[in-house]
């Protein structure tokens, strides 16, 4: 966002996913209510580590305390790809309610997550064990490796 204002661009420093605090990247990755419904189903199956969005002030601090999943290879994977599957869905969707006027919903940017995860794993040879309604529907199951 400081970048934008710097460059002249007209841009009002509030967040527009949640229209409430002003515009960082703590704030936008972070602390963000809207951000803050999808952390919370993404972190649902590490809850045992203790993991708290309100623990971090910068996404670094965030990635590097980035807990190890307990679940299959395949779980294992999705689970280490999942923060940055986060912050590219918010990103996104971000931009395109600056840029396009479109806005989504938590669930679509949730869904959108899952989506990306999907696709990220194309190539290993485990997705071909798994559909991608388990991401979607069976999440926790997945990450720790139970069901």
């Amino acid at each position: 966002m400081e970048n934008l204002i710097a460059r002249g661009m007209q841009i009002t420093p509030s967040c527009c996913l949640c229209n409430g605090s002003e515009e960082t990247m703590g704030h936008l990755f972070l602390h963000c209510s809207f951000v803050g419904s999808i952390w919370e189903d993404v972190l649902s199956p590490l809850r045992s580590h203790g993991l708290s969005m309100s623990n971090f002030i910068t996404v670094e601090a965030l990635l590097n305390a980035w807990p190890r999943a307990r679940g299959t290879e395949f779980g294992l994977k999705v689970g280490k790809l999942a923060p940055y599957a986060v912050i590219w869905s918010v990103w996104r969707a971000r931009n395109d309610s600056i840029f396009r006027n479109r806005t989504r919903t938590a669930e679509q940017v949730r869904k959108e997550v899952m989506a990306f995860l999907w696709n990220w794993m194309a190539n290993d040879d485990q997705r071909g064990d798994h559909h991608f309604r388990e991401l979607l529907l069976d999440w926790v199951s997945l990450i720790q490796g139970i069901g």
